[in-house]
């Protein structure tokens, strides 16, 4: 007899018998007396099921016909969570093996799709992680061939991208080590700035009276080739004067010597405003002076001496001290370079003690000397 849904619900059942199962709802499987246990791979996410009673026959239906057992598949459940992996099977529609993993060409399409998209936007990262997934299910799915592949695409990716960070890292090192010397030689390039300007001052203090500001007798020796080279070249000559305040020692015995020091200040500005920017002026001694006309005769040169002379003899001296009055005394000789400057300066020097053993406050030129003549120069 073959029961039915409606009969099964309304027959009575006797005492120690079972109820009838119906045959549209008794799986094949339980239908042919085949029965299943479960056995869960411990801390994985793939189950297998184990056939341990199988009978000759295998899953007839109830058409008689041969029907392969039914495989199922776990939603999201793990064996860690439930040891007897008591979760909710669904029908998996492809035919790959017995694990929890998705095996058909939907799986096989995603996975290429996603190295596709990978791919195409440059995200190195997602390509190489797309290429190990894909490539551990191929080898889970029994393609060898192409698991390895895959896994040859996801290290040239991987060691394609560490090439990229390393050359990165290495740029990044360059530009550190680039803006460092470049504010190393902006540093350097200040403190070299610096330094040249403190050189240029040094050499020029160096060369220069404090007192008056005019040169030393060091700079008088660097500054004079220059221009004996400037007067060869040109072919003129050079006119040397020394200059000698008269009784100076007088001055700085009665006005003390703080008045000898603007004494000797003020003819040295008096001296500096008559000399051209190419002449030199130099404090040559105690109170001599020693100025070098470049480019001038001797009548040009005596003129421009006289106007000095006549300016300190005008000069307001009375604001300095009551009862100061200054004069001065000047030898003046000419060399023609490249003669001797020292020999010429000698000349001035013998110039200048015949002109203050003559009475001072005058001009006396050297060749009048060497002739015999008591100062022609000299005027009053």
């Amino acid at each position: 007899m073959r029961w039915s849904r409606s009969s099964a619900a309304t027959l009575p059942r006797r005492p120690g018998t079972r109820r009838p199962r119906l045959a549209s709802t008794t799986p094949a499987s339980r239908r042919s007396g085949r029965r299943w246990r479960w056995r869960a791979n411990s801390a994985t996410v793939t189950t297998k099921r184990i056939a341990w009673a199988t009978p000759a026959r295998c899953c007839a239906g109830s058409a008689g016909k041969a029907k392969p057992p039914r495989r199922w598949r776990a939603r999201s459940h793990s064996a860690a969570s439930s040891p007897t992996c008591r979760s909710r099977w669904r029908r998996n529609s492809n035919w790959g093996g017995c694990t929890r993993r998705a095996t058909g060409p939907l799986a096989r399409r995603c996975f290429e799709e996603a190295i596709r998209l990978a791919d195409g936007i440059t995200a190195k990262n997602l390509l190489a992680d797309a290429c190990k997934t894909y490539s551990a299910c191929l080898e889970q799915w029994g393609d060898p061939a192409a698991a390895l592949s895959l896994y040859k695409q996801y290290d040239a990716v991987r060691e394609a991208e560490l090439a990229r960070t390393r050359t990165q890292a290495v740029r990044a090192v360059i530009m550190l080590d680039y803006e460092r010397v470049t504010r190393e030689v902006v540093s350097l390039a200040a403190d070299r700035k610096i330094l040249a300007t403190q050189t240029r001052e040094l050499a020029v203090a160096s060369q220069q009276d404090p007192l008056t500001g005019l040169l030393n007798r060091r700079g008088f020796d660097e500054n004079i080739g220059a221009l004996a080279a400037t007067s060869a070249k040109d072919g003129t000559q050079l006119t040397l004067a020394l200059i000698d305040l008269d009784n100076f020692k007088a001055i700085n015995d009665t006005y003390s010597h703080p008045v000898g020091d603007a004494v000797l200040g003020q003819v040295a500005r008096i001296i500096r405003a008559h000399c051209r920017a190419h002449d030199l002026a130099v404090r040559y001694g105690g109170d001599e002076f020693l100025v070098v006309l470049g480019g001038a005769d001797l009548e040009g040169a005596e003129l421009a001496l006289w106007r000095l002379k006549e300016a300190v003899d005008a000069c307001a001296w009375a604001d300095v001290a009551s009862g100061l009055a200054v004069t001065v005394s000047i030898g003046v000789a000419t060399a023609a370079p490249p003669a001797d400057i020292p020999a010429a300066i000698a000349e001035a020097d013998r110039a200048l003690y015949a002109a203050k053993n003559g009475g001072r406050d005058r001009i006396l030129r050297a060749r009048d000397v060497a002739v015999g003549r008591g100062g022609p120069a000299a005027r009053h």
